[in-house]
């Protein structure tokens, strides 16, 4: 801990790990020079450019990224929390691979979910803004779940994720189907729709057994049948 302070050349040198090692103790003493010494290194380190270069080379390293975040705001380094919140934030909004919101897994955001809504709750005071931090994440089907103080946050946004993941390689790998020779009715185009479901391209209702019908690829569970798949189904 003192070694920082009594060195200019050690000072100058001091790397993102060393400064998780020392913060809350140069905090818990009250030592100021010490604090800031952190607080510049890790906003440093959280610096759109430095990112930017990090992330090119593939090296972010995410547990690393949440141990400086944690640290941050026990030792009340609010450059430094901000400055990695706003990483955080960014990426948890992001839909880009590898990083975005599905390099988050729900231990890492069990341990963020505190961190993600005290900087929600404090964005106004901390400079950080409304795009940056508002808490409706989950975008499929939002309800209590997409609040980050919920239980179910981390589960429900990897499960999101995941959805939007399968969603998006269905919708690049398989644009459309084609039925024919069905024996329901069932033939023509259909493009898709959602991430388990196609559409047909021709709506115009069809006739079975004297009553209007569509119909829908869609995977689908019928328990009581004991299947689970891809079908043709008719509404």
């Amino acid at each position: 801990m003192m070694k920082f302070l009594d060195s200019l050349v050690a000072a100058r040198q001091m790397k993102a790990r060393d400064a998780l090692e020392v913060a809350i103790f140069y905090d818990k003493y009250e030592f100021v020079e010490g604090r800031r010494l952190c607080d510049q290194v890790m906003m440093e380190y959280f610096h759109v450019n430095s990112m930017a270069i990090k992330e090119k080379k593939y090296t972010i390293d995410l547990e690393l990224i949440i141990g400086l975040v944690e640290v941050a705001h026990k030792a009340n380094l609010e450059g430094a929390f901000k400055a990695g919140m706003t990483y955080i934030w960014k990426n948890m909004k992001c839909y880009e691979k590898p990083y975005g919101r599905m390099m988050f897994a729900e231990d890492h955001l069990k341990k963020l979910a505190p961190h993600l809504k005290y900087s929600s709750d404090n964005r106004e005071r901390l400079g950080m803004s409304y795009i940056c931090c508002h808490v409706d994440l989950i975008t499929w089907d939002s309800g209590p779940e997409s609040e980050v103080d919920h239980p179910d946050f981390p589960k429900e946004f990897v499960k999101q994720c995941k959805i939007w993941d399968e969603c998006n390689l269905l919708r690049n790998c398989i644009s459309h189907i084609e039925v024919t020779g069905s024996s329901c009715y069932a033939d023509g185009n259909y493009r898709f729709a959602y991430w388990d479901e196609y559409e047909p391209i021709d709506e115009t209702p069809r006739t079975w057994g004297g009553e209007s019908v569509t119909f829908r690829i869609q995977y689908d569970r019928w328990e009581n049948d004991n299947f689970e798949g891809w079908a043709i189904l008719r509404r």
